[in-house]
């Protein structure tokens, strides 16, 4: 049987390392949220783009077929 001092110690070590998987987790987080954000500004800038260099007309705006 473990010593209340060895139990301690234990305890110890578990909490650095899921201090250390916390920090770990945290960055990660931190990472994605920043590529996140790089690519919804990449998404709307080809979105603009796309919208800008477009050749699509708005119905209303499209002359008929020549069938019509």
């Amino acid at each position: 049987m473990k010593t209340t001092e060895e139990r301690f110690e234990d305890l110890e070590i578990m909490v650095m390392s899921q201090e250390k998987k916390l920090e770990d987790l945290n960055q990660e987080v931190i990472r994605q949220s920043l590529l996140l954000q790089k690519l919804l500004l990449e998404h709307k800038s080809i979105i603009q783009t796309l919208l800008k260099d477009s050749q699509i007309k708005k119905q209303s705006e499209e002359t008929p077929p020549p069938h019509y």
